[in-house]
């Protein structure tokens, strides 16, 4: 504040708020001070002349737009109207006017102005330009900060903005401890006190007003902006809050910001209590959204946005006349009643945010779906996956951490069986909250993200959290880098070194673990011509999960499962026994039968990884009984073998007669052989019915007849080579019938859309009859499986790679995807 004197008595200005009537009327008694021309004060009422008692050299106030009336018609955004200013006497007669908290830019000081062209645009941010603007202040981070928040960034301008303000206040006559008075009300104009609530409460007559108020640019729209500088100016001025509780109240109106009126109404009782009313009741809250006492949020948010809307521009006497754009403040009030009422946090951050968040929506009877937390959506997949499985459920809520400091364990060994707790503990954390949270959505810990992606040896958990920010970085771009298979592996292992440390206080969950996705398969070999080998012992190999090629685009999986059991085409070398054959069987079913869809091949043409979109059919129903050791009788699999050979020699035959069916005509076109055919036996029937020709009619008809002979055998040999073909692939499919003791059912299917190196993934979970697709945040009922988890069309770039099937006998009680306690 500027407290120097000018050498001469005190100046006595009188201040004029001219009407369109009276603008150039001056008063006696000193200098006249005009305000803006662009300013229509029409609608201000019984304003009486104000008293300064100024000692200072320094003009104030508007007197600045005097001297320069022409840039002034320009200049109504920034010079907007005031509503209502007024004097107010103390006590000792003596009159104040709080001029400090006008706008700097309304005062004779060119140095200390920000205009809007000083401004720089960094997307929804808006900061002071230093090198256009006179300012002396050197903070660069208010030009420079572009990662700062928007409330930073405010609180940056506002500061560098009033830095070094020599705000010019009157000098009081006499000294006073009184309190200054309210912005733009006085005692002396009325003693009714509805009157006086209503000059603090209704809304100024434009934003722009609320915008000069603040001391803001009237392009800034963003909330964190207004409210920060709000705050910032109730803070340095306590005594003219109301004056700003107006502006903002004003911009939430003018701006339909659920946020700024929310705000305001939490800042102001007296204004929440003048738009509520005496009476005011939860019972009026619910008649004016027409609620009943049954309904929900959600139905309390849908009628606020359906009986509130209202696209009017902001104008005063729309807010007047129509009840605030038909209520909006009352609206809000009533939501926030409701809100409180029903305890909801999901009003409470609607209201406060003007957005819906998802994870708040309460979900009632349904899955709960997990916030994407990267570019690592094929985890959320995951842990929904095992979310489904009973069993493994059971065994991770029920979990209990052993104390490790007493084992007798090598420090390497003992960090990572520590680490290998924490990662349970951490699944628990989140499978609890997806049982008991009343909200659609859950968020798995940042915690487990860094224990399900961190290389094995590396360092844990530090007192249960993460050792720092950039080894969560690092462990989500080992994630990126991961396949499903992998993380399903680092995953399992883990949670396998945990269940082994607790083997003896938990002897009985282990073995039911180990029964759920542990298998085992015998190798045995035969020779090249397909008989056994003597001396050579089988080999028993344990496995979780069975990886197919799509190499050679079987149609079906059966297809691609006899290639991975019963590959003749692969030939082994054996020192002892020179060229040899593997065959597999099935020994030990587990419960869950789990196969990778091998999709991501290495291209050597152009050396990339490259994805195979290769449709393969898979059953809902799979039986597994021509797989298993001993079920299957050797000439039955026989017999199988011939109907695949022969329907291979007749597609390869089939393959041949269309080339050869293929000709060339004397043009560019190609023509099959047997259009060839028909197009000469037209030519010679024409022929015939010309008699100009001289053509012996014996030969011709000669010709028909062999020309037509050929015809009909191109078409009787592709009808038969067709009907074989139909005949070889329903035996195949067919021949198995009688061996159904071994079935499996499919009850999940994980899903990519994309290529190799980038993409989407959700996962499809049965329960019961229904199928749900798991899409990070959204689960919702799959209507028509056939479209989407059955669909198999060639156009179709959704593609499966990793199918869950578990025991037909034991779905319904391994498989239990909805686990709700709401």
């Amino acid at each position: 504040m500027s407290e120097e004197s000018s050498t001469g008595d005190n100046e006595i200005l009188n201040l004029s708020y001219g009407t369109k009537a009276n603008n150039s009327e001056k008063l006696k008694g000193g200098n006249d001070i005009k305000l803006s021309p662009s300013i229509d004060y029409q609608h201000i009422n019984s304003i009486s002349p104000r008293n300064y008692n100024l000692n200072t050299t320094e003009k104030t106030f508007e007197t600045i737009l005097s001297e320069d009336e022409d840039q002034v018609q320009n200049d109504n955004q920034r010079f907007t109207p005031i509503d209502r200013p007024t004097k107010s006497k103390l006590s000792n007669g003596d009159y104040l006017d709080n001029l400090s908290m006008l706008p700097n830019s309304a005062l004779n000081n060119d140095s200390k102005k920000a205009k809007d062209t000083d401004l720089i645009n960094f997307g929804n941010e808006r900061y002071v330009d230093e090198g256009n603007s006179s300012s002396s202040s050197s903070d660069t981070s208010v030009i420079l900060g572009t990662q700062m928040n928007m409330s930073d960034a405010a609180k940056d301008y506002y500061n560098s903005y009033r830095a070094d303000d020599v705000i010019q206040e009157p000098v009081l006559s006499t000294a006073s401890q009184s309190s200054p008075p309210k912005y733009f009300s006085s005692e002396d104009e009325s003693s009714d006190d509805d009157v006086a609530l209503e000059k603090e409460c209704v809304p100024y007559k434009s934003t722009y007003d609320a915008y000069y108020i603040l001391e803001l640019s009237s392009n800034i729209k963003e909330v964190d902006w207004i409210e920060t500088t709000y705050n910032l100016k109730i803070q340095d001025e306590p005594q003219n809050k109301s004056a700003y509780d107006r502006a903002l109240l004003t911009l939430g109106i003018g701006l339909k910001s659920l946020p700024l009126v929310y705000m305001v109404l939490g800042s102001s009782p007296k204004i929440k209590r003048y738009y509520s009313g005496l009476d005011y009741s939860l019972d009026d809250a619910m008649k004016t959204l027409h609620l009943n006492d049954d309904q929900k949020e959600m139905d309390a948010i849908n009628n606020f946005l359906k009986y509130c809307y209202n696209n009017k521009e902001y104008d005063l006497s729309h807010v007047l006349v129509d009840g605030v754009y038909d209520n909006f403040v009352f609206y809000i009030i009533c939501l926030i009643s409701i809100g409180e009422h029903l305890n909801s946090e999901l009003i409470r951050k609607y209201i406060s945010t003007g957005y819906l968040d998802d994870r708040l929506l309460k979900n009632g009877n349904w899955p709960v779906g997990l916030f994407n937390m990267g570019n690592t959506c094929y985890l959320n997949s995951l842990l929904q996956y095992y979310f489904a499985i009973q069993p493994l459920k059971n065994y991770i809520l029920s979990y209990k951490p052993l104390d490790l400091t007493n084992k007798d364990l090598e420090e390497n060994e003992l960090m990572d069986s520590m680490r290998c707790q924490d990662f349970v503990i951490q699944i628990q954390k989140l499978y609890k909250d997806m049982i008991n949270t009343p909200y659609r959505i859950s968020i798995p810990p940042n915690e487990l993200i860094y224990l399900v992606f961190a290389p094995r040896g590396g360092l844990g958990l530090v007192d249960g959290k993460i050792p720092d920010q950039e080894s969560l970085d690092v462990s989500i771009e080992v994630g990126r880098q991961q396949d499903v298979t992998e993380c399903m592996l680092n995953y399992m292992d883990q949670l396998e070194k945990a269940v082994v440390l607790n083997r003896k206080v938990q002897g009985e969950h282990f073995e039911s673990m180990s029964k759920l996705f542990n298998g085992s398969i015998i190798e045995g070999f035969r020779d090249i011509l397909n008989e056994k080998i003597h001396g050579k012992q089988n080999i028993e190999e344990e496995f979780t999960s069975i990886l197919i090629s799509l190499h050679d685009k079987p149609k079906t999986l059966h297809e691609a499962l006899e290639h991975f059991f019963n590959n003749d085409e692969e030939v082994m070398e054996l020192k002892e026994f020179g060229q040899v054959k593997k065959q597999s069987h099935l020994k030990k079913l587990p419960d869950i039968l789990q196969i990778q869809v091998q999709r991501v091949e290495f291209n050597k043409e152009i050396l990339q990884p490259i994805k195979n979109n290769f449709q393969m059919e898979y059953p809902e129903i799979l039986y597994v009984d021509r797989y298993v050791n001993g079920v299957v009788d050797d000439k039955v699999k026989d017999q199988y073998k011939k109907y695949q050979e022969e329907l291979k020699k007749c597609e390869e035959k089939r393959l041949s007669l269309r080339k050869k069916c293929t000709g060339t005509t004397s043009g560019s076109q190609s023509l099959s052989l047997r259009a060839s055919l028909s197009s000469t036996i037209k030519c010679l029937q024409f022929e015939l019915q010309d008699n100009e020709m001289e053509f012996d009619k014996d030969q011709i008809n000669q010709s028909l007849k062999l020309l037509s002979s050929m015809k009909d055998h191109i078409d009787m040999q592709v009808e038969l080579i067709n009907t074989r073909i139909s005949y070889l692939n329903y035996k195949i499919a067919n021949h198995y019938n009688e061996y159904q003791k071994y079935g499996y059912e499919l009850f999940a299917a994980f899903m990519h859309r994309g290529e190799a190196d980038y993409g989407h993934y959700w996962i499809y979970i049965k329960d019961g009859d229904m199928w749900r697709k798991y899409n990070d945040e959204d689960v919702e009922e799959v209507l028509n499986p056939k479209d989407s988890v059955f669909n198999f069309d060639i156009g179709n770039m959704d593609t499966a790679y990793y199918l869950g099937y578990v025991r037909k006998d034991k779905i319904k009680e391994i498989i239990k995807p909805l686990d709700r306690n709401v």
